[in-house]
């Protein structure tokens, strides 16, 4: 005779049942806000950090357009393409496949192009005031060895800055929103290179 074993069926109370209490949902309350507090600021960070990096990197590219011009006889372009956010340098030089034809613009070897990071754009643009509206623009030297004043206005996440090259200077200036306005004097061009600071 085969004898059946079953086992007591356990009946649920109200104990089993519980939820959360009050202690427990503050405390992971205060671990989500205290994560949240550790989180939040180091992501807006990488944002400045990337906005800081983008605007440097053109001034950067304006400074070697100020250099190349000074130590160069040919034409050089600064070029920007708005679709791709790329920034570039570009020179007029011989063309290799017609040495005795006209000049043509090719691509800078000694100057990296500057890729604007996501989110980053030249707002406007600026040769010696008037706006280069066109989508890409460049704005070259002129044939006869002078370079206009070039003024660009960059909008970032974080950041929205103004950078100025002036047609006599070695590098650009930079402005960012919220700071006072400055302008260079260039004392010897004034005739007081040599007054007392």
């Amino acid at each position: 005779m085969q004898r059946l074993t079953t086992t007591p069926t356990r009946t649920r109370s109200r104990a089993d049942l519980r939820g959360f209490s009050l202690l427990e949902v503050m405390v992971v309350a205060a671990l989500l806000a205290l994560l949240a507090a550790m989180i939040v600021p180091r992501m807006a960070s990488v944002d400045r950090q990337r906005d800081e990096t983008g605007i440097d990197s053109v001034a950067d590219l304006l400074r070697m357009y100020a250099f190349r011009h000074s130590s160069m006889t040919q034409e050089i372009a600064l070029w920007h393409d708005a679709e791709t956010g790329v920034v570039s340098l570009w020179i007029k030089d011989i063309d290799p496949e017609n040495p005795d034809g006209p000049r043509i613009w090719h691509e800078d070897r000694l100057s990296m192009p500057v890729q604007l990071p996501t989110g980053m754009t030249i707002d406007d643009a600026l040769a010696d005031g008037a706006s280069v509206s066109m989508n890409p623009w460049t704005i070259a030297t002129r044939p006869d060895g002078s370079r206009p004043r070039i003024e660009l206005h960059i909008l970032g996440e974080t950041k929205v800055s103004t950078i100025v090259l002036e047609p006599w200077a070695t590098g650009p200036q930079r402005l960012d929103l919220g700071e006072a306005s400055r302008s260079v004097i260039d004392l010897d061009h004034e005739g007081r290179g040599f007054e007392r600071w």
